[in-house]
């Protein structure tokens, strides 16, 4: 069991051109003078990930991206609760992009970045975003993004960013900073296959101070980026 203290893990789940996609986020949660307690707090800022996600990462992607749900587990504690959210107050989901239709291969993302003051063998994380529009892309320049649309999307993460941040304001709300969930320990690796790292034990929280958007279009295996 992955232990990470005060920090909670989200996954935006959705679908694009009928596969599955994940997004995980992670956000350390402090519930101290607040009468709330975590559990509740974990359930509210899935709906807090739910409304930001579609009002600032859901603008410009096509219509073969549906966001259908949020789930979490919360790695305070190995008996941490979990749950899942597809609505809050002022959303419904599923809920599809409506950017446009002539959306990209599903193996073609847009990469932005979490940037955080880490130390030496830490890495920053990722967020790889589906659906991007052909004709967003630079007509001079292959797998890249147009000046203008780097910039929108620029805006749109930085607003995601700040929106899902929540700032304690007194003893009814909690605060939450993005994240990530650095590896400290892991449990030995598997007696017959040595050469792998084992099963993460703990970590620790390493707050994200921004994100930003890179240019260049990207994979996972980030086979476009040369």
């Amino acid at each position: 069991m992955f232990i990470v203290p005060g920090v909670c893990q989200f996954t935006v789940k959705g679908t694009y051109q009928g596969r599955n996609v994940a997004n995980v986020l992670h956000y350390f949660i402090d519930t101290t003078g607040s009468t709330k307690s975590r559990e509740t707090a974990c359930f509210e800022m899935a709906g807090v990930v739910i409304n930001q996600w579609k009002a600032d990462m859901m603008t410009y992607v096509g219509n073969a991206y549906t966001f259908t749900e949020v789930s979490w587990v919360d790695l305070d504690s190995a008996n941490g609760t979990v749950g899942s959210r597809t609505q809050t107050a002022t959303t419904t989901l599923p809920f599809s992009g409506a950017y446009g239709t002539s959306g990209m291969p599903g193996n073609v993302s847009i990469l932005v970045r979490k940037n955080l003051n880490g130390r030496r063998g830490v890495r920053k994380g990722r967020i790889y975003i589906v659906g991007a529009i052909e004709s967003d892309t630079a007509a001079s320049l292959n797998n890249t993004l147009s000046p203008t649309m780097v910039t929108n999307w620029q805006t749109k993460v930085t607003n995601f960013h700040g929106n899902s941040n929540q700032t304690d304001q007194g003893p009814l709300e909690y605060n939450a900073r993005m994240c990530i969930a650095h590896i400290l320990t892991r449990e030995p690796p598997p007696a017959d296959k040595p050469w792998l790292p084992g099963n993460p034990l703990t970590g620790e929280a390493i707050e994200v101070n921004s994100l930003s958007v890179d240019a260049t279009l990207a994979t996972q295996r980030r086979r476009l980026r040369g």
